[in-house]
């Protein structure tokens, strides 16, 4: 028997699955894409970091506050854009495959340091939504809290370590005393 505008039956499953077909060809094209575009952005910083200290704001044995460098600050803002580029490539391509663990690994990695390299640069906030997004990529609540009480411990928030470190700037002495 024949379908709509007389082509038989056959004929119009058959063309709907060559349909779906060039549709999946597709996506899998552009998941591959964005896949290999956030690793190759990934891999262009790899060791653009590799000289600089370590990534806490404040020493939690001395209480002191480190200082970049403005190289630092320049190698640190590249690798930053370089991140959440790769991130923003990754989140496209796991709307296209959500179960894509590889990718998902890859993206909690980026999460993880690019709320460390805002620790590192002071934006608490950017820090704290970083580490609070990789709930949605497979880390626990537990797990997303001992990041975010980083955030916290430098901020000073729910402690006195920010007060006392911010006493100890305000009664050192100054060279003009």
């Amino acid at each position: 028997s024949g379908g709509a505008f007389g082509a038989p039956r056959g004929q119009q499953e058959r063309e709907r699955g060559r349909v779906r077909a060039e549709e999946q060809r597709v996506l899998n094209e552009r998941f591959e894409a964005e896949w290999k575009g956030a690793y190759d952005l990934v891999e262009e910083v790899r060791d653009v970091m590799a000289p600089t200290r370590k990534s806490t704001v404040i020493d939690l044995e001395t209480g002191l506050e480190g200082r970049e460098t403005p190289e630092e600050t320049v190698r640190r803002e590249r690798v930053m854009r370089a991140y959440s580029a790769a991130a923003r490539a990754l989140e496209r391509a796991l709307r296209i495959r959500p179960e894509a663990e590889q990718v998902q690994a890859l993206r909690r990695d980026l999460g993880q340091k690019i709320g460390q390299l805002a620790l590192r640069g002071r934006d608490y906030f950017l820090a704290r939504e970083s580490f609070q997004q990789l709930e949605n990529h497979g880390l626990t609540e537990g797990e997303v809290n001992k990041l975010t009480d980083r955030v916290a411990i430098v901020t000073g928030a729910g402690s006195g370590i920010g007060q006392a470190v911010a006493c100890l700037l305000y009664t050192s002495p100054s060279p003009r005393d």
